[in-house]
């Protein structure tokens, strides 16, 4: 099993925290905010961020993209971060479904 560099994963925690909180304030400024008050909110966003970041991490580390891409795609994940889950439940799922 390799191992991922401790640098590049607080590089993409980083940037992860720093999309979801442009993505929190977005909503914020679109009103599209849920009525669940804005600290649970914010750290719903923060937390779907960095999920979303490690994920586009760990597929960049297994695919062995270099750093500035893969800190790239994890800026992208982030900022659309449930959708980018979504997204890679979904492709998951697919895989085990043709292997059953």
């Amino acid at each position: 099993m390799q191992t991922i560099d401790l640098f590049l994963v607080l590089v993409v925690v980083a940037v992860s925290l720093l999309a979801g909180t442009g993505s929190y304030l977005q909503q914020r400024r679109t009103q599209r905010q849920k009525k669940a008050g804005w600290l649970v909110e914010l750290i719903s966003e923060l937390v779907t961020a960095v999920i979303a970041g490690l994920a586009a991490l760990f597929v960049g580390d297994w695919q062995g993209f270099p750093m500035p891409l893969t800190c790239l795609i994890a800026l992208i994940a982030a900022s659309n971060g449930a959708y980018f889950i979504e997204l890679g439940r979904k492709a998951l799922a697919n895989k085990v479904s043709e292997k059953i």
